[in-house]
């Protein structure tokens, strides 16, 4: 999930948070690996989930409900703790969800990095 998290952060997880909107940044389990972070793009309509993560030019493949293990509402940094649940949060994941099937492979990671910083200066504020 580069650039909002980066290998020495830690993520807060609101575990049994079922209510997953778009844009939302959620852990869950998928084959053999004990944890995913990413993207919710969308929810398909057999109500399997649809992930990426922000600096990728493909999606995962669809993962069951049952494999979410929350929602990630804050990410402590050694800078200091962001939340994930603000307004501007979660339009700015809103806004990089409904972007990600437009862009291709070089625009996500172009925007994704750009509007990270965009959100930094915004969730520091």
């Amino acid at each position: 999930m580069w650039p909002l998290l980066q290998t020495v952060d830690r993520a807060v997880i609101s575990h049994g948070d079922r209510t997953l909107c778009r844009g939302d940044v959620v852990a869950y389990r998928q084959g053999a690996q004990p944890m995913v972070i990413h993207r919710l793009l969308r929810r398909e309509g057999s109500g399997m989930l649809l992930f990426a993560g922000d600096n990728v030019p493909f999606t995962d493949a669809l993962v069951s409900p049952d494999a979410v293990l929350g929602r990630v509402v804050a990410v402590h940094t050694p800078a200091g703790e962001r939340t994930l649940t603000s307004r501007t949060a979660r339009a700015f994941g809103w806004l990089l969800a409904v972007s990600h099937p437009l862009l291709g492979r070089r625009g996500l990671s172009w925007v994704a990095a750009g509007m990270a910083q965009l959100a930094a200066r915004i969730l520091r504020a």
